[in-house]
């Protein structure tokens, strides 16, 4: 049975990575933002191509629709319908047995097995919604989640980067650019990176053996012992990632929908001071650690004195 290996957290967490990290281990097929990513026809494809002219998702398609019978489409309205945060609580309490629930959790076993290369694969689906999270934990038996934490201070780091740049600030699905007044979107970052992981605790609650939290600055200062535990959590081998860390090889990345910019280049090699952000005022940093400080101990984090 194909296992969905499931990435939540929040923005800039370092998902996009960890997930293509995974990807180069034999039996684990990396596709980014599976859940996010799949109806957005003219995006790229980290092959460069758009998602709708990709002959590998144009192949993932196929298969899904050969097997259910129903236009991709139709998985695609599914899918993005229940991820969005407002469907939490819904999700939370809705039984097994409702007409819809039992219609995504076909569609979602079935989208495993189109993208899978193998029956006994593991597919990583970095899209990071909670929700969908929670819905997998409690519906889709063989399902795996990973919530992935990073530092709320270098989570705003980077918003605030991109506030600077004009990338704008995602929240909700949608995109505010401003101008000026960053001020305002660092504080709604920083809540929810509250928000989020506190959600994200819930969905824990439902399947502790299935669900591994992973913060992403043990990834990167000690990457061999932290994929030990993914290995053991997941049940397949790293030996080959685990490889490519020590000898400091490049990870390739497969065909990645959705995710940070990085997955375009093809390949990387796993670089901790590449995408540490640096240059936010101090008093960001201290509005970070007063807004979350409830997790921060939690997480192991020190707040800032």
């Amino acid at each position: 049975m194909t296992t969905w290996l499931y990435i939540c957290g929040r923005g800039h967490s370092g998902s996009t990575m960890l997930d293509a990290m995974l990807g180069n281990s034999f039996g684990i097929e990396s596709v980014g933002e599976l859940v996010s990513g799949m109806g957005r026809y003219e995006a790229l494809c980290s092959c460069g191509l758009a998602f709708k002219d990709c002959t590998y998702w144009s192949e993932v398609r196929r298969r899904f629709e050969v097997s259910t019978g129903a236009p991709w489409g139709e998985g695609v309205r599914a899918s993005l319908a229940q991820a969005h945060l407002k469907r939490f609580f819904d999700t939370l309490i809705v039984s097994s047995s409702v007409e819809w629930v039992q219609q995504l959790k076909a569609f979602s076993e079935q989208i495993a097995n189109a993208v899978a290369q193998s029956k006994n694969d593991v597919i990583v689906d970095s899209s990071k919604e909670i929700t969908r999270a929670l819905f997998l934990i409690r519906f889709v038996p063989g399902s795996r989640v990973i919530h992935l934490v990073r530092s709320p201070e270098k989570v705003l780091q980077s918003n605030y980067h991109r506030l600077k740049k004009g990338s704008g600030f995602k929240l909700l699905r949608m995109r505010f650019t401003p101008r000026r007044g960053y001020g305002l979107y660092l504080f709604v970052s920083a809540v929810s990176w509250l928000a989020g992981n506190l959600l994200a605790e819930v969905v824990r609650l439902f399947g502790k053996d299935r669900f591994l939290r992973v913060k992403y600055e043990d990834l990167i200062a000690a990457p061999i012992e932290e994929l030990d535990r993914i290995e053991k959590f997941i049940g397949v081998s790293l030996d080959e990632v685990k490889k490519k860390v020590t000898e400091k090889q490049t990870f390739d990345v497969g065909h990645n929908i959705g995710g940070n910019q990085m997955r375009m280049a093809g390949t990387f090699v796993l670089d901790p001071k590449k995408a540490d952000r640096t240059g936010m005022p101090i008093y960001y940093k201290v509005m970070a650690n007063l807004v979350c400080w409830p997790l921060l101990r939690v997480y192991g984090y020190r707040q800032r004195k």
